[in-house]
């Protein structure tokens, strides 16, 4: 232990992370957005040290990231088997969602604040891609149900004792 805090804890991420490589200065103000240094013995330093690498786009950050997380996301959608019809499409989608992000939010991943446990902040991650994609596959497939029933019924104007019943419910 030294006497700098954030040199620490840059050590501790290396050590846990063996081969993932984050520059000292870059992993001391991604922490201390995050966290100031009070808060440095309540927050988990060595997962702040991978989500730095994979901020930056670091290949071995992202594929120890992939290799030591990509089972959660795989037991979240696991659990949710009744919600989830498209696994492989989920998956890819919280991988979008955590490292590419979209023009209107950065990458999630950047977002983990350290102060709780990687894997559960990445399985809420996955749960809620989950839903999301469900609720608008749901929405699509409404949509689709509802054209298909419409293509079911008679034109308009085809049918008179239609057009006399609507006529008179009008």
């Amino acid at each position: 232990m030294t006497s700098d805090p954030l040199a620490d804890a840059h050590a501790l991420g290396a050590e846990r992370w063996p081969g993932v490589v984050i520059d000292h200065d870059r992993f001391a103000a991604f922490v201390t957005a995050r966290c100031g240094e009070l808060e440095l013995a309540v927050v988990r330093c060595d997962q702040l040290y991978l989500t730095c690498a994979c901020t930056v786009g670091d290949p071995l950050a992202l594929a120890t990231f992939e290799r030591t997380f990509g089972p959660v996301i795989d037991s979240a959608l696991v659990r949710m088997a009744n919600a989830v019809t498209d696994a492989d499409e989920i998956k890819q989608q919280v991988r979008e969602r955590l490292f590419v992000g979209s023009a209107e939010t950065p990458p999630r991943i950047a977002e983990y604040t350290g102060r709780g446990d990687l894997a559960g902040w990445v399985r809420a991650v996955a749960v809620r891609t989950a839903l999301n994609y469900r609720r608008a596959h749901v929405r699509e497939v409404s949509r689709d149900d509802a054209d298909e029933l419409a293509a079911l019924l008679p034109a308009a104007g085809s049918d008179p004792e239609l057009a006399a019943l609507l006529e008179s419910y009008r």
